[in-house]
């Protein structure tokens, strides 16, 4: 099912340190099935709607790796 909407933009907000998680690593950047959750939850969002804008909040820490996996998911 793909929803069809114009000028959508979601937040995603992946700024957690993984500390209640338990984790050195922060959860977004926590990989399953050889990708990271950010990986997928990107994936899925722009599988299920079209032409939606990403916008990912994320901590100092990780803004490298983040914006990594923005870059190759454009």
């Amino acid at each position: 099912m793909n929803i069809k909407v114009e000028n959508l933009t979601v937040i995603l907000l992946a700024g957690g340190t993984g500390n209640r998680f338990g984790s050195k690593k922060s959860k977004q950047l926590i990989k399953i099935n050889n990708e990271t959750l950010l990986e997928f939850c990107i994936k899925n969002l722009k599988k299920k709607i079209n032409n939606i804008k990403i916008l990912i909040v994320s901590n100092i820490k990780d803004f490298n790796s983040i914006k990594e996996i923005a870059t190759k998911h454009n």
